[in-house]
């Protein structure tokens, strides 16, 4: 007994310091737990799919119905503008079946895959340790792991996000030339019919900041018509953003948008998790003066459930999220002080846009949703951006501040 538990020992402590080894045991155990869970709760039926899971899956079934048999569908009510997942649900449907399980699994795989890509995204901006302890707390946070397992879109927003920063900042820090930049706003081309909102934002965001970097730089290669490519998108993506706005605020004046971000929160008021439901935000004293509530609910966020009605163990049991997440919270600062600590202006802009797009969302998601669980789902997108700079201030709490390491050099060591 004591000659296995030290060959085990030694065989965990081999298998610990081989950093591929961790990340397949992190990425296989992520895959592996969501999937043993999706069996569960298909098993117990519980909890039953919520209305907008219901209405991507039979959207996507009218959908299949109309390309195979030219059937009707203007009855048919699509609760979401952006129809990338209904399109979703339908291609799913005509491979395997009318069972949105297959929806929920293949969520589980893009999720796990959004998680690699987000973890090499932060070994390039942090280092290597860092995007380790970074994709653990992703893997692993309850939350996550019930929302990736939903026929929702979060999983497949969060695989674009992530797919989409990590071309960016390899573009920015490693290595800057067209194949990846026209992979980059391939997949923001993409995301446009999931989250149309998200990417003409990130689209905009890339852009100007792919403007200062070619000013910087006198010498890239088929700099011209690496300009050209960028100047066009990034106007495609105002354009898009402008018309996305307008076309629902009826107007661009900060009067109509605050009536804008009103009506969103009303019409999200609905089932029994409604929070400030008479609260208005029409006007820009409104919002401001609401802030301060909205984003302790954005924070705090289950915690909320508990003084709505009574929960079912698995709900308790996912309120345990709540202590680490606070606990986290207390290294957020020193992270986001470490990364700017000694960062040149490349690694500034990188930051910047990452900065930009978690303060812009933070307080849009926590303002205009008037429904607890929808908040709470919502919220999932930008988890691993915070989990990102509190792994940061953790390591360096534990290694002390030892100064930043050149971020290409570090990717080098990680890859050679």
């Amino acid at each position: 007994m004591k000659i296995f538990k030290l060959v085990l020992q030694r065989f965990m402590n081999k298998f610990l310091d081989n950093p591929r080894g961790v990340l397949f045991f992190i990425l296989g155990g992520s895959f592996l737990l969501r999937l043993g869970f999706l069996v569960i709760m298909l098993i117990l039926k519980k909890p039953a799919p919520a209305e907008d899971e219901i209405n991507y899956f039979e959207g996507g079934q009218r959908l299949l119905e109309q390309w195979l048999h030219n059937t009707d569908i203007s009855n048919f009510q699509f609760l979401s503008m952006d129809r990338g997942y209904y399109y979703y649900n339908a291609f799913i449907d005509y491979l395997f079946g009318s069972n949105m399980a297959w929806a929920q699994f293949i969520n589980i795989i893009f999720f796990v895959f959004g998680s690699f890509y987000f973890y090499k995204m932060v070994e390039v901006l942090f280092e290597s340790k860092i995007a380790r302890i970074t994709l653990l707390i992703t893997s692993f946070y309850p939350s996550l792991i019930f929302w990736s397992t939903r026929n929702t879109k979060e999983a497949i927003s969060f695989f674009l996000a992530s797919v989409i920063f990590y071309n960016f900042i390899y573009l920015f820090l490693i290595q800057f030339h067209m194949k990846r930049l026209l992979l980059l706003y391939s997949f923001l081309f993409v995301f446009l019919s999931f989250r149309e909102y998200i990417a003409s934002f990130l689209g905009f965001l890339c852009g100007a900041s792919f403007f200062f970097y070619f000013l910087r730089v006198p010498s890239l290669k088929y700099k011209k018509i690496l300009f050209f490519i960028t100047i066009a998108i990034t106007s495609f993506s105002i354009f898009i953003l402008y018309q996305y706005v307008n076309d629902r605020s009826k107007g661009m004046h900060i009067t109509q948008l605050f009536h804008y971000f009103s009506n969103i929160r009303q019409n999200s008021c609905l089932g029994i998790h409604q929070v400030y439901p008479l609260t208005d935000i029409s006007s820009l004293s409104s919002f401001i003066l609401f802030l301060p509530k909205a984003l302790f609910l954005f924070f705090m966020a289950p915690v909320q459930f508990l003084f709505t009605r009574s929960l079912t163990p698995f709900e308790k049991s996912i309120l345990i999220e709540i202590i680490p997440w606070i606990l986290g919270l207390l290294y957020f600062p020193k992270g986001i002080y470490i990364s700017l600590k000694g960062a040149d202006l490349n690694k500034f802009l990188t930051l910047g846009v990452i900065f930009i797009f978690m303060l812009t969302f933070t307080l849009l998601y926590s303002t205009v949703n008037c429904n607890l669980g929808t908040l709470y789902r919502f919220k999932g997108i930008l988890l691993p951006f915070y989990f990102m700079f509190m792994a940061n201030g953790l390591y360096h709490l534990k290694s002390g501040t030892r100064g930043f390491r050149d971020s290409a050099l570090t990717f080098s060591i990680h890859h050679e």
